[in-house]
């Protein structure tokens, strides 16, 4: 669910400013059944937290629109911020004219949306802004975060494999940032927990099936689909999106995260 809270004319930043500050993730959303956008982290803060989607080809000559967002996620009803910038569209309903402004503190980085008008903010947030920076000797201990975190279905054994392919890539630079970091680690998990039969399932799948928690094997939901429609075989919902692949930086496992603090990762590494 995406719940518009802003929706308004960008003056400033320009997007190349805008982009400057972000991390690609590699994903793509649909905006509409033509138009869709690149997603982005913030370099620094948490894509559990806030991320950005831009437009595709978007016409840079014409006036933009950003629009803030509640996003709740379809896997484990987290709900973070989204800022979408986008092509202006025939019946949007916008407050003005506005700028996007940011700064960092010791607390974390403030965003504002302030009309250029007259003054007044029209929404603000606080986030988490972490080091984003990794070392080769980080790799293990990121792919061991991630695995005790959320894929502890897998053998601990693997962490150490999938670790030294991370260390090899953060040497050679391939990787620069602890951002990008995480989304490799995951990824491997990911890839590894579906080849051994793993799927993971949205709150709606979970409901429908009766099953509680994200990640089921494929045993389980023969017998779930069995139990609801007599199904035996099937190639439904989770069989598609789990063929689609994850959204990297934000994977969360919630039935396997019985005895996992909520400690960040980034606080981890600092130790």
């Amino acid at each position: 669910m995406n719940t518009v809270i802003l929706r308004a004319v960008i003056v400033s930043p320009t997007l190349e400013t805008l982009q400057a500050n972000l991390e690609s993730t590699e994903g793509l959303i649909w905006l509409t059944a033509k138009r869709q956008a690149k997603r982005y982290g913030w370099r620094g803060v948490p894509c559990r937290e806030l991320d950005i989607l831009i437009e595709d080809d978007v016409d840079r000559t014409r006036p933009l629109v950003i629009e803030v967002s509640s996003k709740t996620g379809r896997y484990d009803g987290a709900v973070r911020t989204r800022f979408c910038v986008r092509s202006r569209c025939a019946g949007m309903d916008l407050v003005g004219c506005v700028e996007l402004q940011w700064s960092l503190d010791p607390t974390g980085i403030q965003f504002r949306a302030v009309n250029t008008l007259t003054g007044e903010q029209l929404w603000g947030a606080s986030y988490r802004h972490l080091d984003d920076a990794v070392t080769p000797q980080d790799a293990v201990r990121i792919v061991g975060w991630h695995q005790r975190r959320y894929y502890r279905m897998i053998d601990a054994a693997s962490v150490d494999v999938h670790g030294a392919i991370l260390q090899a890539a953060i040497a050679a630079e391939e990787i620069v940032t602890l951002t990008a970091a995480n989304r490799l680690a995951s990824r491997m998990l990911y890839e590894q927990a579906n080849s051994e039969g793993w799927r993971k399932l949205t709150l709606r799948q979970q409901e429908s099936l009766g099953l509680t928690g994200q990640w089921h094997h494929e045993t389980t939901l023969v017998e779930a689909y069995a139990r609801r429609d007599g199904k035996t075989s099937p190639t439904g919902q989770w069989t598609l999106e789990s063929a689609q692949g994850p959204e990297m930086a934000a994977l969360h496992g919630r039935a396997w995260r019985d005895d996992v603090t909520d400690e960040d990762l980034a606080e981890e590494l600092a130790r």
